[in-house]
């Protein structure tokens, strides 16, 4: 089992922060990770093997909320249905 003061990867940094494991959002995981500073928390979530993202906010509530609203921009982005304009 992997410790709470493992490395953590936030945006190709390795960093020591304390995390919440086994966040998810519509079936997504994300991870979100305290940092050194008093009112910094970090947030990553890899979309698809070749998109992610990840911020940064003042509390923890406002991180979760960041992550998952990314996560819900990413599976709107999929339902759309592109239509070639018309002529």
């Amino acid at each position: 089992m992997q410790s709470r003061h493992a490395l953590h990867e936030i945006g190709g940094t390795k960093l020591p922060f304390r995390s919440s494991r086994d966040m998810k959002h519509r079936d997504i995981e994300y991870t979100l990770v305290q940092g050194t500073g008093r009112h910094i928390w970090k947030w990553s979530v890899v979309l698809d093997g070749s998109r992610s993202a990840a911020g940064q906010a003042m509390t923890k509530a406002e991180a979760v909320s960041e992550a998952e609203r990314a996560i819900d921009r990413a599976l709107a982005l999929k339902k759309m249905k592109l239509v070639p304009p018309t002529t």
